[in-house]
Protein backbone atom coordinates (compact mmCIF):
# COMPACT_ATOMS: atom_id res chain seq x y z
CA UNK A 1 0.00 0.00 0.00
CA UNK A 2 3.20 2.30 0.83
CA UNK A 3 5.55 2.21 -1.30
CA UNK A 4 7.52 4.81 0.09
CA UNK A 5 10.17 4.08 2.84
CA UNK A 6 10.05 8.09 3.87
CA UNK A 7 6.40 7.50 4.49
CA UNK A 8 6.53 4.03 6.28
CA UNK A 9 9.24 5.60 8.36
CA UNK A 10 7.22 8.47 8.84
CA UNK A 11 3.97 6.59 10.31
CA UNK A 12 5.67 3.87 12.00
CA UNK A 13 7.67 6.17 14.06
CA UNK A 14 4.02 8.38 14.56
CA UNK A 15 2.64 5.30 15.46
CA UNK A 16 5.27 4.40 18.28
CA UNK A 17 5.06 7.62 19.59
CA UNK A 18 1.26 7.84 20.02
CA UNK A 19 1.43 4.39 21.70
CA UNK A 20 4.04 5.13 23.93
CA UNK A 21 2.13 8.59 24.99
CA UNK A 22 -1.21 6.70 25.33
CA UNK A 23 0.52 4.34 27.59
CA UNK A 24 2.40 6.89 29.56
CA UNK A 25 -0.90 8.87 30.14
CA UNK A 26 -2.91 5.80 30.91
CA UNK A 27 -0.37 4.22 33.68
CA UNK A 28 0.66 7.71 34.90
CA UNK A 29 -3.46 8.51 35.19
CA UNK A 30 -3.72 4.97 36.92
CA UNK A 31 -0.88 5.49 39.07
CA UNK A 32 -2.13 9.01 40.46
CA UNK A 33 -5.45 7.74 41.17
CA UNK A 34 -4.47 4.88 43.14
CA UNK A 35 -1.63 6.44 45.00
CA UNK A 36 -4.14 9.85 45.92
CA UNK A 37 -6.98 7.14 47.27
CA UNK A 38 -4.15 4.75 48.94
CA UNK A 39 -3.36 8.38 50.30
CA UNK A 40 -6.46 8.90 51.49
CA UNK A 41 -7.04 5.31 53.02
CA UNK A 42 -4.17 5.62 55.26
CA UNK A 43 -4.85 9.15 56.51
CA UNK A 44 -7.91 9.56 58.31
CA UNK A 45 -8.03 13.35 58.29
CA UNK A 46 -7.76 13.18 54.89
CA UNK A 47 -10.59 11.00 54.58
CA UNK A 48 -12.42 13.49 56.74
CA UNK A 49 -11.52 16.40 54.80
CA UNK A 50 -12.23 14.84 51.50
CA UNK A 51 -15.77 13.32 52.56
CA UNK A 52 -16.78 16.65 54.24
CA UNK A 53 -15.44 18.24 50.36
CA UNK A 54 -18.48 15.73 48.84
CA UNK A 55 -20.98 16.44 51.76
CA UNK A 56 -20.97 19.98 51.23
CA UNK A 57 -21.24 19.46 47.13
CA UNK A 58 -24.60 17.43 48.00
CA UNK A 59 -25.88 20.07 50.69
CA UNK A 60 -24.89 23.36 48.10
CA UNK A 61 -27.09 21.30 45.31
CA UNK A 62 -29.96 19.93 47.65
CA UNK A 63 -29.89 23.03 50.19
CA UNK A 64 -30.70 19.83 52.61
CA UNK A 65 -29.37 16.65 53.75
CA UNK A 66 -32.06 14.78 51.75
CA UNK A 67 -30.69 12.11 49.95
CA UNK A 68 -27.37 11.80 51.88
CA UNK A 69 -28.05 7.88 52.61
CA UNK A 70 -28.71 7.19 48.99
CA UNK A 71 -25.75 9.11 48.36
CA UNK A 72 -23.25 7.40 50.19
CA UNK A 73 -24.51 4.04 49.48
CA UNK A 74 -24.29 4.80 45.69
CA UNK A 75 -20.81 5.53 46.17
CA UNK A 76 -17.89 3.06 45.31
CA UNK A 77 -15.63 0.91 47.76
CA UNK A 78 -15.43 2.46 51.11
CA UNK A 79 -12.71 4.20 52.72
CA UNK A 80 -13.21 3.98 56.34
CA UNK A 81 -15.15 1.62 58.83
CA UNK A 82 -17.32 3.99 60.78
CA UNK A 83 -18.97 7.54 60.23
CA UNK A 84 -21.58 9.83 61.93
CA UNK A 85 -22.54 12.91 59.99
CA UNK A 86 -24.35 15.80 62.57
CA UNK A 87 -26.08 18.97 61.11
CA UNK A 88 -24.99 22.27 62.41
CA UNK A 89 -26.79 22.37 65.70
CA UNK A 90 -24.82 18.80 66.70
CA UNK A 91 -27.86 16.85 65.87
CA UNK A 92 -27.47 13.76 64.22
CA UNK A 93 -28.29 13.16 60.27
CA UNK A 94 -26.94 9.78 59.21
CA UNK A 95 -24.37 6.89 60.60
CA UNK A 96 -22.61 3.81 58.90
CA UNK A 97 -24.74 2.23 61.89
CA UNK A 98 -28.05 2.94 63.42
CA UNK A 99 -26.33 1.91 66.74
CA UNK A 100 -24.26 5.43 66.04
CA UNK A 101 -27.24 7.15 66.18
CA UNK A 102 -29.01 9.56 69.26
CA UNK A 103 -25.47 8.60 70.74
CA UNK A 104 -23.35 12.03 72.87
CA UNK A 105 -20.46 12.06 70.27
CA UNK A 106 -18.05 13.10 73.22
CA UNK A 107 -18.27 9.09 74.30
CA UNK A 108 -17.39 7.74 70.95
CA UNK A 109 -13.86 6.74 69.96
CA UNK A 110 -13.09 8.39 66.62
CA UNK A 111 -10.63 9.24 64.75
CA UNK A 112 -10.86 12.45 63.02
CA UNK A 113 -13.57 14.79 61.85
CA UNK A 114 -14.09 18.03 59.73
CA UNK A 115 -16.98 20.66 59.42
CA UNK A 116 -18.98 20.61 56.12
CA UNK A 117 -19.08 24.43 54.86
CA UNK A 118 -21.36 25.22 52.19
CA UNK A 119 -21.07 28.39 50.56
CA UNK A 120 -19.33 29.78 53.32
CA UNK A 121 -21.73 28.38 56.57
CA UNK A 122 -20.77 25.42 58.65
CA UNK A 123 -23.70 23.26 58.13
CA UNK A 124 -22.22 19.74 59.57
CA UNK A 125 -19.98 17.76 60.26
CA UNK A 126 -18.15 14.30 59.54
CA UNK A 127 -16.75 11.98 62.30
CA UNK A 128 -14.55 9.25 60.61
CA UNK A 129 -12.54 6.00 62.40
CA UNK A 130 -11.04 3.60 60.34
CA UNK A 131 -12.30 0.67 63.70
CA UNK A 132 -15.55 0.46 64.18
CA UNK A 133 -16.81 3.16 66.32
CA UNK A 134 -17.68 2.00 70.54
CA UNK A 135 -18.80 4.47 73.17
CA UNK A 136 -15.91 5.13 75.23
CA UNK A 137 -13.76 8.30 76.85
CA UNK A 138 -14.22 11.22 74.02
CA UNK A 139 -11.36 12.10 72.43
CA UNK A 140 -11.97 15.74 73.33
CA UNK A 141 -12.30 16.72 69.03
CA UNK A 142 -15.82 17.44 68.76
CA UNK A 143 -15.48 20.71 69.89
CA UNK A 144 -16.29 23.45 67.34
CA UNK A 145 -17.89 25.15 69.89
CA UNK A 146 -21.05 25.75 68.42
CA UNK A 147 -21.59 22.00 68.79
CA UNK A 148 -21.12 21.50 65.02
CA UNK A 149 -20.40 18.05 63.61
CA UNK A 150 -17.43 16.81 61.80
CA UNK A 151 -18.85 14.86 58.75
CA UNK A 152 -16.61 11.97 57.05
CA UNK A 153 -18.18 10.23 54.17
CA UNK A 154 -18.09 6.76 55.54
CA UNK A 155 -18.43 2.92 53.61
CA UNK A 156 -19.57 0.49 54.43
CA UNK A 157 -20.16 -2.45 52.57
CA UNK A 158 -21.16 0.01 49.88
CA UNK A 159 -18.68 2.49 50.47
CA UNK A 160 -18.34 6.04 49.81
CA UNK A 161 -16.64 8.13 46.91
CA UNK A 162 -13.22 7.67 46.27
CA UNK A 163 -12.76 11.03 44.57
CA UNK A 164 -14.77 14.00 45.12
CA UNK A 165 -14.99 17.48 43.16
CA UNK A 166 -12.29 19.04 44.28
CA UNK A 167 -10.08 15.77 43.64
CA UNK A 168 -11.66 15.25 40.59
CA UNK A 169 -10.49 18.56 39.17
CA UNK A 170 -7.17 17.98 40.50
CA UNK A 171 -7.56 15.01 38.33
CA UNK A 172 -8.96 16.53 35.35
CA UNK A 173 -6.03 19.04 35.30
CA UNK A 174 -3.44 16.68 36.03
CA UNK A 175 -4.77 14.57 32.86
CA UNK A 176 -5.03 18.19 30.98
CA UNK A 177 -1.56 19.08 31.65
CA UNK A 178 -0.26 15.09 30.88
CA UNK A 179 -1.77 15.48 27.63
CA UNK A 180 -0.77 19.23 26.56
CA UNK A 181 3.12 17.56 27.54
CA UNK A 182 2.83 14.46 25.59
CA UNK A 183 1.19 16.61 22.77
CA UNK A 184 4.45 19.12 22.60
CA UNK A 185 6.67 16.24 23.13
CA UNK A 186 5.28 13.94 20.69
CA UNK A 187 5.63 16.83 17.97
CA UNK A 188 8.53 17.42 18.87
CA UNK A 189 9.47 13.62 18.35
CA UNK A 190 7.99 13.19 15.53
CA UNK A 191 9.76 16.47 14.36
CA UNK A 192 13.40 14.98 15.26
CA UNK A 193 12.03 11.71 13.59
CA UNK A 194 11.51 13.08 10.32
CA UNK A 195 15.03 14.69 10.44
CA UNK A 196 16.28 11.54 10.80
CA UNK A 197 14.69 9.33 9.00
CA UNK A 198 15.74 11.87 6.29
CA UNK A 199 19.13 11.11 6.69
CA UNK A 200 18.77 7.33 6.89
CA UNK A 201 16.60 7.43 3.53
CA UNK A 202 18.43 9.75 1.38
CA UNK A 203 21.88 8.05 1.13
CA UNK A 204 19.27 4.71 0.29
CA UNK A 205 17.95 6.94 -2.72
CA UNK A 206 21.28 7.31 -3.55
CA UNK A 207 22.11 3.94 -3.35
CA UNK A 208 18.94 3.03 -5.57
CA UNK A 209 19.81 5.82 -8.07
CA UNK A 210 23.23 4.54 -8.54
CA UNK A 211 22.23 0.63 -8.76
CA UNK A 212 19.79 1.87 -11.13
CA UNK A 213 22.25 3.58 -13.58
CA UNK A 214 24.81 0.14 -12.87
CA UNK A 215 21.97 -1.76 -14.05
CA UNK A 216 21.20 0.15 -17.38
CA UNK A 217 25.35 -0.29 -17.98
CA UNK A 218 26.70 2.62 -16.72
CA UNK A 219 30.09 1.25 -14.78
CA UNK A 220 31.06 4.74 -13.49
CA UNK A 221 28.30 5.04 -10.44
CA UNK A 222 29.97 5.03 -6.88
CA UNK A 223 28.21 6.59 -3.77
CA UNK A 224 30.17 8.54 -1.03
CA UNK A 225 29.19 8.30 2.27
CA UNK A 226 30.83 10.16 5.52
CA UNK A 227 28.61 8.17 7.72
CA UNK A 228 30.01 5.11 9.28
CA UNK A 229 27.31 3.17 10.41
CA UNK A 230 25.96 0.23 8.32
CA UNK A 231 24.48 2.63 5.70
CA UNK A 232 28.14 3.72 4.98
CA UNK A 233 29.01 0.14 5.21
CA UNK A 234 26.34 -0.66 2.68
CA UNK A 235 28.02 2.31 0.65
CA UNK A 236 31.36 0.86 0.64
CA UNK A 237 30.42 -2.49 -0.51
CA UNK A 238 27.91 -0.64 -2.71
CA UNK A 239 31.17 0.30 -4.24
CA UNK A 240 33.57 -2.39 -3.90
CA UNK A 241 31.17 -4.20 -5.88
CA UNK A 242 30.58 -1.61 -8.94
CA UNK A 243 34.82 -1.17 -9.17
CA UNK A 244 34.75 -5.40 -9.60
CA UNK A 245 31.88 -4.98 -11.65
CA UNK A 246 34.22 -2.33 -14.08
CA UNK A 247 37.20 -4.09 -13.45
CA UNK A 248 35.49 -7.17 -14.75
CA UNK A 249 34.44 -5.58 -17.55
CA UNK A 250 37.30 -4.33 -18.42
CA UNK A 251 38.75 -7.40 -18.29
CA UNK A 252 36.17 -8.74 -20.43
CA UNK A 253 37.04 -6.69 -22.80
CA UNK A 254 40.88 -6.93 -23.57
CA UNK A 255 40.54 -11.00 -22.14
CA UNK A 256 38.17 -11.12 -25.78
CA UNK A 257 41.03 -8.66 -27.60
CA UNK A 258 43.94 -10.27 -26.73
CA UNK A 259 41.77 -13.99 -27.57
CA UNK A 260 41.09 -12.33 -30.63
CA UNK A 261 44.99 -10.91 -31.15
CA UNK A 262 46.63 -14.31 -30.20
CA UNK A 263 44.22 -16.29 -32.50
CA UNK A 264 44.80 -13.91 -35.14
CA UNK A 265 48.30 -13.84 -35.76
CA UNK A 266 48.91 -17.65 -35.99
CA UNK A 267 46.07 -17.68 -38.66
CA UNK A 268 47.15 -14.96 -40.34
CA UNK A 269 50.50 -16.86 -40.76
CA UNK A 270 48.59 -20.23 -41.99
CA UNK A 271 46.44 -17.71 -44.44
CA UNK A 272 48.77 -16.26 -45.77
CA UNK A 273 51.37 -19.23 -46.44
CA UNK A 274 48.61 -21.19 -48.17
CA UNK A 275 47.49 -18.43 -50.35
CA UNK A 276 51.12 -18.33 -51.62
CA UNK A 277 51.76 -21.74 -52.48
CA UNK A 278 48.25 -21.62 -53.84
CA UNK A 279 49.60 -18.16 -56.29
CA UNK A 280 53.09 -20.29 -56.46
CA UNK A 281 54.73 -17.74 -54.96
CA UNK A 282 56.15 -20.30 -52.25
CA UNK A 283 56.93 -23.44 -52.82
CA UNK A 284 54.97 -26.30 -50.76
CA UNK A 285 58.68 -27.57 -49.68
CA UNK A 286 59.01 -29.95 -46.31
CA UNK A 287 60.49 -26.86 -44.59
CA UNK A 288 57.64 -24.56 -45.66
CA UNK A 289 55.01 -27.22 -44.75
CA UNK A 290 56.73 -27.63 -41.15
CA UNK A 291 56.55 -24.11 -40.58
CA UNK A 292 52.97 -24.21 -40.79
CA UNK A 293 51.96 -27.27 -38.90
CA UNK A 294 54.21 -25.20 -35.94
CA UNK A 295 51.68 -22.95 -36.18
CA UNK A 296 48.87 -25.05 -36.52
CA UNK A 297 50.44 -27.08 -33.14
CA UNK A 298 50.54 -23.11 -31.68
CA UNK A 299 47.54 -22.49 -32.36
CA UNK A 300 45.98 -26.13 -30.84
CA UNK A 301 47.98 -25.49 -27.52
CA UNK A 302 46.57 -22.06 -27.24
CA UNK A 303 43.11 -23.28 -27.47
CA UNK A 304 44.02 -26.31 -25.36
CA UNK A 305 45.33 -23.39 -22.49
CA UNK A 306 42.68 -21.47 -22.68
CA UNK A 307 40.03 -24.54 -22.49
CA UNK A 308 42.42 -25.51 -19.39
CA UNK A 309 42.27 -22.12 -17.62
CA UNK A 310 38.28 -22.47 -18.17
CA UNK A 311 37.64 -25.45 -16.16
CA UNK A 312 40.47 -24.42 -13.69
CA UNK A 313 38.49 -21.19 -13.33
CA UNK A 314 35.21 -22.92 -13.04
CA UNK A 315 36.17 -25.83 -10.86
CA UNK A 316 35.22 -28.02 -13.44
CA UNK A 317 39.25 -29.65 -13.77
CA UNK A 318 39.60 -32.66 -12.48
CA UNK A 319 42.71 -33.99 -10.41
CA UNK A 320 44.06 -37.13 -10.54
CA UNK A 321 45.98 -37.28 -7.08
CA UNK A 322 48.72 -39.89 -6.08
CA UNK A 323 51.75 -39.99 -4.27
CA UNK A 324 54.44 -37.65 -6.16
CA UNK A 325 58.05 -37.51 -5.15
CA UNK A 326 58.32 -34.02 -6.05
CA UNK A 327 61.92 -33.78 -6.33
CA UNK A 328 61.84 -36.65 -9.19
CA UNK A 329 59.22 -35.00 -11.23
CA UNK A 330 60.70 -31.60 -11.43
CA UNK A 331 63.93 -33.37 -12.04
CA UNK A 332 62.31 -34.75 -15.25
CA UNK A 333 60.35 -31.39 -16.34
CA UNK A 334 63.95 -29.75 -15.66
CA UNK A 335 66.02 -32.95 -18.45
CA UNK A 336 62.58 -31.91 -20.68
CA UNK A 337 63.44 -28.24 -20.99
CA UNK A 338 67.62 -28.52 -21.31
CA UNK A 339 67.38 -27.76 -24.77
CA UNK A 340 65.14 -24.43 -24.89
CA UNK A 341 67.35 -23.43 -21.97
CA UNK A 342 71.40 -24.08 -24.06
CA UNK A 343 70.02 -22.41 -26.53
CA UNK A 344 70.47 -19.24 -24.84
CA UNK A 345 73.37 -20.99 -22.68
CA UNK A 346 71.24 -20.06 -19.63
CA UNK A 347 71.86 -22.76 -16.57
CA UNK A 348 69.03 -24.39 -14.96
CA UNK A 349 70.12 -25.38 -11.43
CA UNK A 350 68.10 -27.67 -9.13
CA UNK A 351 68.29 -27.69 -4.74
CA UNK A 352 65.65 -30.32 -3.38
CA UNK A 353 65.51 -31.59 0.47
CA UNK A 354 65.92 -35.09 0.47
CA UNK A 355 63.62 -34.90 3.79
CA UNK A 356 60.50 -34.07 1.68
CA UNK A 357 57.24 -36.51 2.16
CA UNK A 358 55.44 -37.26 -0.42
CA UNK A 359 52.52 -35.14 -2.07
CA UNK A 360 49.54 -36.16 -2.92
CA UNK A 361 48.65 -34.67 -5.88
CA UNK A 362 48.28 -34.73 -9.65
CA UNK A 363 51.94 -35.01 -11.35
CA UNK A 364 50.74 -34.17 -14.14
CA UNK A 365 49.14 -30.86 -13.31
CA UNK A 366 52.33 -30.47 -11.14
CA UNK A 367 54.58 -30.37 -14.22
CA UNK A 368 52.72 -28.41 -15.96
CA UNK A 369 52.86 -25.71 -13.39
CA UNK A 370 56.74 -26.90 -13.10
CA UNK A 371 57.15 -26.54 -16.73
CA UNK A 372 55.11 -23.34 -17.33
CA UNK A 373 57.20 -21.39 -14.19
CA UNK A 374 60.78 -22.77 -15.99
CA UNK A 375 59.59 -21.74 -19.28
CA UNK A 376 58.64 -18.37 -18.25
CA UNK A 377 61.97 -17.45 -16.32
CA UNK A 378 64.32 -18.76 -19.43
CA UNK A 379 62.32 -16.55 -21.46
CA UNK A 380 63.26 -13.23 -19.07
CA UNK A 381 66.31 -14.42 -19.00
CA UNK A 382 69.36 -12.93 -20.88
CA UNK A 383 72.24 -15.37 -22.67
CA UNK A 384 74.22 -16.63 -20.45
CA UNK A 385 72.22 -16.12 -17.41
CA UNK A 386 71.06 -18.66 -14.65
CA UNK A 387 67.91 -19.92 -13.48
CA UNK A 388 67.59 -21.66 -9.88
CA UNK A 389 64.68 -24.12 -8.93
CA UNK A 390 64.38 -25.03 -5.04
CA UNK A 391 62.21 -27.25 -3.39
CA UNK A 392 61.83 -27.15 0.23
CA UNK A 393 59.33 -27.90 2.96
CA UNK A 394 57.61 -25.19 5.09
CA UNK A 395 55.29 -25.00 8.15
CA UNK A 396 52.26 -21.92 7.62
CA UNK A 397 51.06 -20.15 10.27
CA UNK A 398 48.39 -22.67 11.18
CA UNK A 399 50.89 -25.12 11.24
CA UNK A 400 49.98 -27.11 8.16
CA UNK A 401 52.58 -28.95 6.57
CA UNK A 402 53.42 -27.43 3.10
CA UNK A 403 55.67 -27.95 0.21
CA UNK A 404 57.82 -24.91 -1.84
CA UNK A 405 58.69 -24.93 -5.46
CA UNK A 406 60.12 -21.38 -6.09
CA UNK A 407 61.87 -20.58 -9.51
CA UNK A 408 64.32 -18.03 -9.45
CA UNK A 409 65.71 -16.03 -12.24
CA UNK A 410 68.26 -12.90 -13.16
CA UNK A 411 66.54 -11.95 -15.59
CA UNK A 412 64.98 -7.76 -16.40
CA UNK A 413 62.67 -8.24 -13.19
CA UNK A 414 59.18 -6.98 -13.02
CA UNK A 415 58.34 -3.55 -11.78
CA UNK A 416 56.06 -3.14 -8.64
CA UNK A 417 53.20 -1.96 -10.38
CA UNK A 418 52.35 -5.18 -12.42
CA UNK A 419 53.39 -7.30 -9.99
CA UNK A 420 49.37 -7.81 -8.74
CA UNK A 421 48.49 -8.35 -12.52
CA UNK A 422 51.38 -11.02 -13.54
CA UNK A 423 49.18 -13.72 -12.62
CA UNK A 424 45.90 -12.50 -14.90
CA UNK A 425 45.41 -14.22 -18.16
CA UNK A 426 46.88 -12.16 -20.87
CA UNK A 427 49.04 -10.17 -18.80
CA UNK A 428 51.74 -8.82 -19.93
CA UNK A 429 54.58 -6.62 -17.88
CA UNK A 430 55.71 -5.50 -21.86
CA UNK A 431 52.64 -5.24 -24.09
CA UNK A 432 54.92 -4.53 -27.02
CA UNK A 433 56.65 -8.09 -27.07
CA UNK A 434 55.95 -10.24 -29.36
CA UNK A 435 54.16 -13.57 -28.89
CA UNK A 436 57.76 -15.41 -28.94
CA UNK A 437 58.96 -13.12 -26.71
CA UNK A 438 56.54 -12.37 -24.31
CA UNK A 439 54.31 -15.94 -24.46
CA UNK A 440 50.44 -15.85 -24.98
CA UNK A 441 50.34 -14.31 -21.60
CA UNK A 442 48.34 -17.90 -19.89
CA UNK A 443 50.49 -19.75 -18.43
CA UNK A 444 50.79 -17.84 -15.13
CA UNK A 445 47.28 -17.80 -14.83
CA UNK A 446 46.95 -21.61 -15.50
CA UNK A 447 49.96 -21.95 -12.73
CA UNK A 448 47.68 -19.78 -10.43
CA UNK A 449 44.85 -21.79 -10.68
CA UNK A 450 46.40 -25.10 -10.74
CA UNK A 451 47.94 -24.11 -7.49
CA UNK A 452 44.31 -23.01 -6.49
CA UNK A 453 43.06 -26.44 -7.47
CA UNK A 454 45.63 -28.44 -5.26
CA UNK A 455 44.85 -26.29 -2.02
CA UNK A 456 47.91 -24.40 -2.39
CA UNK A 457 48.55 -20.60 -3.88
CA UNK A 458 50.98 -19.34 -6.07
CA UNK A 459 52.93 -16.24 -5.84
CA UNK A 460 55.73 -13.73 -6.80
CA UNK A 461 58.68 -11.49 -5.96
CA UNK A 462 60.52 -9.55 -8.25
CA UNK A 463 62.80 -6.19 -7.89
CA UNK A 464 63.14 -4.11 -11.15
CA UNK A 465 66.67 -5.39 -12.90
CA UNK A 466 67.50 -8.08 -10.51
CA UNK A 467 65.29 -10.78 -11.26
CA UNK A 468 62.24 -12.63 -9.82
CA UNK A 469 61.26 -15.71 -8.15
CA UNK A 470 58.23 -17.40 -8.72
CA UNK A 471 56.72 -19.88 -6.24
CA UNK A 472 54.26 -22.23 -5.82
CA UNK A 473 52.80 -23.76 -2.14
CA UNK A 474 51.31 -27.08 -2.32
CA UNK A 475 50.09 -28.76 0.51
CA UNK A 476 51.88 -32.42 1.91
CA UNK A 477 48.29 -34.17 2.66
CA UNK A 478 44.75 -33.39 1.78
CA UNK A 479 43.96 -34.67 4.64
Amino acid sequence: MFRSLNLKLTLAFALVVLLAIGTVALVANRSMVSEFTTYLQSDPQAQADHLATGLADLYSKNGSWDGVTSFMSSEPAGIVSDWVLVDASGNDVAASRPALLHVDMQSLDYEAFAPVISNGQTVGAIYVSSVPMSAGQGNGMMGMGNGMGSMHQQMVSGGIQVLGTAEQNFVDSFNHSLLLAGGVSGALALILGIVFMTQITSPVRRLTHAAKRIASGDLSQRVHLKSKDEIGELAETFNRMAENLSQNEKTRRVMVADIAHELRTPLTVLQGNLEAMMDGVVQPTRDNIKSLHDESLLLNRLVGDLRELSLAESGQLKLHRQPTNLGDLVGKVISGQRSEAEEKRIAVELQTDNKLPLLNVDPDRVSQIVRNLISNAIRYTPDGGKVAVSIRPLVTGEAKAMAEIAVTDNGCGIDAEDLPYVFDRFYRTDRSRSRARGGSGIGLAIVKQLAELHGGAARVTSQAGLGSTFSVILPVSTG
